[in-house]
This record gives C-alpha cells, sequence and structure tokens, in this order.
C-alpha cells in the first residue's frame, strides 16, 4: 500500500469517528430534550388503560385520535416503570428527524446500552404523497 492509500485510509477513519461523534452528540441532545418531558409528566392521574397494556411486549401500537393522551400514557408509564439510563421516547416530529432515520437513531441507541424505545407521532402516508 502506498503512501497516499495510507493518509487516504486514515482519513476516511478519522472522518467516520468524526460523524458518529457527531451523531452521538446529536442523540445526547434527544435523551436531554425527552428526558425533560418525562420529568414533566404527572403522575397524579393514570388512566385505567395502563394496566390492561402489555408493556413487555417486543412491539406496540398505540392508535387513536390526537389529543387523547397516547404520549401521555408511553410517558407516564417510562416514568413510573423504567430506567431512565436504558430508556428513550422520542417524537419523529422533532426536526432530528429531517436528517436522520428511525432505523438509525435506533441502532445507535441500541448500541449505547439503550433497551426502550418509544416512538411517538408515527404517521401512515398514502404511497406517493409529498411527506
Amino acid at each position: 500500500m502506498g503512501p497516499l492509500n495510507k493518509i487516504h485510509k486514515r482519513f476516511k477513519k478519522e472522518t467516520f469517528k468524526a460523524e458518529n461523534r457527531l451523531f452521538t452528540e446529536t442523540v445526547q441532545e434527544l435523551f436531554g430534550k425527552y428526558r425533560n418531558r418525562i420529568h414533566i409528566v404527572s403522575l397524579r392521574f393514570e388512566r385505567s388503560l395502563s394496566e390492561k397494556i402489555d408493556w413487555n411486549a417486543r412491539a406496540l401500537c398505540i392508535t387513536g385520535a390526537r389529543g387523547v393522551g397516547k404520549s401521555t400514557l408511553m410517558l407516564q408509564h417510562i416514568k413510573r416503570a423504567l430506567p431512565l439510563s436504558e430508556t428513550l421516547y422520542v417524537s419523529m416530529y422533532d426536526l432530528y428527524f429531517r436528517s436522520h432515520t428511525h432505523t438509525e437513531t435506533a441502532e445507535t441507541f441500541y448500541l449505547n446500552g439503550g433497551r426502550y424505545l418509544y416512538l411517538d407521532e408515527i404517521h401512515k402516508y398514502p404511497v406517493g404523497s409529498a411527506k
């Protein structure tokens, strides 16, 4: 391997490290933002529906009209039952997701010790729609 190839290979490796570090820092911003949401959610009133949900299922889908408490239900469960160090709640409306996918976010979260990922505000759009 010639000297230019070695330099190019090292440059690519350093660039990858820098990009990965930046991505990890951005994920840390998500952690901070949504830990604040979890902190302020109240546990004074919880719907009885919470007891009927199998929170140990591998995946859950909670559907319903806007404003009925789906997000609050998730946040309350996280606050009441899960270790924050292993949990991430994110809204897909966050500007972060304009340049990152939920898949890469989940992968980074998992590779950094995450166990419980809650994705909120996921919407299904017809094929070919502008969204």
